[in-house]
């Protein structure tokens, strides 16, 4: 399929695709209707790509150095810095998703380790 660059949309056609994806996501309510889809949506690689990538701003969070980032994950200063910049200076997305995370972690950790059905 031929790539369409987003500059040659309007802002509107733009915005618009844009708000049903997010809706989208929003509307997908259980962890299995977001991978079926995101696994529908996106590669392997791709997907490996994103988690790596909250994996980092989660570890960045934490308190832990670049180096010790760089070899846990096995990637480069330039994608650490890339997903701090975007942790310090974005729209609050990596912030809210490792608060979130961090919490659902605690909770399976309550219950004993188990995971949730959906």
């Amino acid at each position: 399929m031929p790539r369409s660059k987003p500059q040659h949309m309007s802002l509107q056609e733009r915005n618009k695709l844009l708000e049903e994806f997010w809706i989208t996501l929003a509307l997908l309510k259980n962890k299995n209707s977001i991978r079926n889809f995101l696994k529908d949506l996106l590669s392997e690689t791709e997907a490996v790509m994103l988690a790596r990538r909250l994996k980092i701003a989660e570890l960045i969070h934490a308190g832990w150095s670049y180096d010790k980032i760089e070899r846990k994950m096995h990637t480069s200063p330039a994608t650490i810095a890339s997903v701090h910049a975007w942790l310090d200076g974005g729209f609050g997305g990596y912030l809210e998703s490792i608060m979130k995370l961090k919490e659902w972690k605690r909770e399976r950790d309550r219950r004993g380790g188990a995971d949730t059905k959906n």
